[in-house]
């Protein structure tokens, strides 16, 4: 699950997420007030492949 939307913050704006990424041990969820980051964003055939960071860990989805 991801979603990214831009968030208007009064004059200013800023993009918002939130993702959650999950491993059959546990699940690891990534948002703007985690400080997550959206890193890349790349268009392939089936569809597109979204790399977030957030620390240490570094997720890729595939949307």
């Amino acid at each position: 699950m991801v979603s990214v939307a831009d968030i208007p913050f009064g004059i200013f704006h800023f993009e918002g997420l939130i993702a959650q990424l999950n491993h059959p041990l546990y699940a690891k969820r990534m948002a703007t007030y985690t400080f997550a980051r959206r890193i890349n964003l790349v268009k392939t055939e089936d569809g597109f492949i979204l790399t977030l960071k957030q620390g240490n860990t570094t997720g890729h989805l595939d949307v």
